[in-house]
């Protein structure tokens, strides 16, 4: 600190200063340079960028402001600093293509976490597109607009009823790979353009091996009505004209900057496309994790993708970690010479008005006679049951002699069930859901017909009109079940009605379903698997370069117990105190030169460790590592 110059007289003089995005497009790598000719490095800049660095991204602004005034010992921050740490207002940004780990072995946070990120951050809102489909879009839309009321973290953003105290906008999309052109990202901006999108996938998924994805830069053409499209690098004229032909006004130029030379020529490669083609460019950082510290998990991920190993991954694996979610302030930082680059990504959030409260399934009426409704139809389907579920009962009332408690009682009971009957009726009518419950009825009229064995079970069973359309078989007057648990109003969410059809013979029962509704309105409800403990440990420990037999014996020591044994085990001997010393003082087990606990000692069988490391080749350092 011997210089008596303050930061801005210090003599910092590069052989050039780029101050205009114009300048950053014509500017030439610095790396294609010979040394002699390199500029110099900007000192301050540096410091600029690693106060801008994950280290500060908790911190408030005044924080920020007095650790850069003591890092350059001086009462005033240089100007360049000054745009960083004293911003009057929080600039506002939108993410519009972050992916959640339902971009399968590609992203490494869950969709909530990426909201809950978002929202800490300042973002006005967060666009989620996940790779070849839509599978994460809900459960982030359900962190926003209905947040967990068991997670404090939530709450803290939602009001006493659980919903939102701030507007936060939500914008729902896909990343498509064509196999003919680079990544196209496509959101819609209305229903319509929902629709659109799934149609689009849906096709490319059913021609294709499971997985994969057939899909040609034409048919993502052919459906454009009501969506927005962002072309991913790496760019081509034929591409982007093809692309500029068929969506018009609707088509943006992401741009993104993760602090490497590739990112530095696409971007200059933006700015020439956003002049010569009229493509409006946005900023994003195109996350594939929430916070930094998932770098390690996302290489791992990327290497079981790639079914490699970390040692040899290579190039495979991201040059850094700055693929994750920044503050406004960073990326306002980021793209300070051309600060446009943020606003536009507000300005494309206002085209998206589409959100996924207005989805509403559309039941099949085939099974509708000519000349009645849907809630006439089920109200005859109903009360013919009604009749002959409760035949047995009618008859003892009428044959029961009057002024009876018998004829009392029963009378009560069948007041019940018609009280039950039309309430549920109304309700089931005032929600829309009719077509829904007949249609479940033709198709266990059709495994009665062939003798296949079925039974409903789970909420359904409180439901009288269940009973009477023999979905369920058990009475819920009789039982005293309660209607509410099954369907209501407030809870604005179709009916869950499970049916277990004979397994031997269900396959009958799904092309039954297939002929009479057509392949292309009838679909399996697809289920993702997640990693449990065990084949986590065998995947990872194949990442690690870990033999077969090494992931078998950290396996089976693990038993019932899951992850928590293994580390329990091997951690206690390092972090529990064994007792005191000599002189009275704490101390924990022994640990030899190799890293692995000490052997037990056999007068105290407490000591040591279960579970030998040195064993299966494995030091600690490893090991903490899987």
């Amino acid at each position: 600190m011997g210089d008596s110059k303050s930061p801005t007289e210090r003599d910092v003089t590069p052989t050039h200063v780029v101050t205009s995005a114009a300048e950053v497009a014509a500017e030439p790598l610095d790396i294609a340079r010979p040394a002699s000719e390199r500029a110099e490095i900007n000192i301050e800049a540096q410091d600029v960028r690693y106060c801008e660095s994950t280290r500060y991204q908790q911190h408030e602004l005044e924080e920020r402001t007095k650790a850069l005034k003591a890092s350059y010992g001086v009462s005033t921050v240089p100007s360049s600093l000054d745009q960083l740490v004293q911003l009057k207002e929080q600039p506002q940004f939108i993410e519009l293509l972050a992916q959640s780990n339902f971009s399968f072995l590609q992203g490494a946070s869950h969709p909530e976490e990426m909201i809950m990120r978002a929202r800490k951050l300042g973002y006005a809102g967060l666009g989620i597109c996940d790779t070849n489909g839509v599978y994460g879009i809900a459960r982030a839309f359900q962190a926003v607009e209905r947040p967990s009321l068991f997670d404090a973290e939530q709450l803290a953003y939602a009001d006493h009823e659980g919903k939102p105290k701030k507007p936060f906008h939500f914008l729902s999309g896909a990343i498509l790979t064509p196999f003919d052109a680079s990544p196209v990202a496509l959101m819609p901006m209305k229903k319509e353009g929902y629709s659109r999108l799934c149609h689009l996938i849906t096709k490319a998924k059913r021609k294709s091996p499971k997985g994969e994805i057939t899909l040609s830069l034409d048919d993502i053409c052919e459906h454009t009505d009501e969506l927005l499209v962002f072309p991913l690098p790496p760019w081509t004229d034929k591409t982007l004209k093809k692309l500029k032909d068929a969506f018009e006004d609707r088509i943006y130029l992401p741009v993104s900057k993760d602090l490497t030379w590739e990112s530095v020529k696409l971007y200059q490669q933006a700015l020439k496309i956003e002049a010569e083609y009229k493509i409006p460019a946005f900023a994003t950082q195109r996350p594939l994790y929430h916070d930094p510290a998932r770098k390690p998990l996302h290489d791992v991920l990327t290497c079981i993708l790639h079914k490699t190993t970390l040692k040899k991954a290579a190039t495979k694996l991201t040059l850094n970690r700055e693929r994750f979610m920044k503050s406004p302030e960073q990326m306002a930082f980021l793209f300070k010479e051309n600060p446009i680059l943020l606003k536009r990504t507000l300005e494309i959030a206002k085209r998206v008005t589409f959100k996924l409260n207005e989805l509403r399934y559309r039941y099949p009426q085939e099974n509708l006679p000519k000349g009645k409704t849907a809630t006439e139809h089920l109200r005859d389907l109903v009360e013919e049951g009604i009749r002959e579920r409760y035949a047995t009962k009618i008859e003892q009332w009428k044959q029961t002699p009057p002024k009876t408690y018998e004829k009392k009682k029963l009378a009560v009971f069948l007041q019940k069930v018609r009280t039950q009957v039309d309430e549920e009726l109304k309700l089931i009518a005032e929600l829309g859901y009719e077509d829904y419950f007949i249609t479940l009825k033709e198709i266990c009229v059709f495994a009665d017909s062939r003798g296949i064995l079925h039974q409903g079970r789970g909420s359904a069973a409180n439901s009288v009109v269940c009973y009477a359309l023999k979905l369920t078989n058990v009475c819920p007057i009789g039982m005293g079940l309660m209607f509410g648990r099954f369907l209501s109003k407030e809870r604005a969410e179709p009916p869950d009605i499970d049916i277990d059809f004979e397994h031997a013979r269900r396959e009958e029962v799904l092309q039954h379903i297939y002929e009479k509704y057509g392949a292309s309105r009838a679909a399996m409800v697809c289920v993702v698997v997640c990693y449990r403990s065990r084949m986590a440990i065998r995947e990872v420990s194949k990442v690690m370069g870990l033999e077969n037999w090494q992931a078998d014996a950290l396996v089976k020591f693990m038993g019932r117990e899951g992850l928590s044994r293994l580390v329990d085990e091997h951690m206690r001997p390092l972090l529990e105190p064994s007792g005191p010393d000599e002189e009275g003082n704490l101390t924990t087990d022994a640990v030899t030169e190799e890293g692995s606990p000490a052997e037990a000692d056999p007068r105290n069988p407490d000591t040591g460790s279960a579970f030998d490391l040195a064993k299966i080749g494995l030091t600690p350092s490893q090991f903490q590592k899987l």
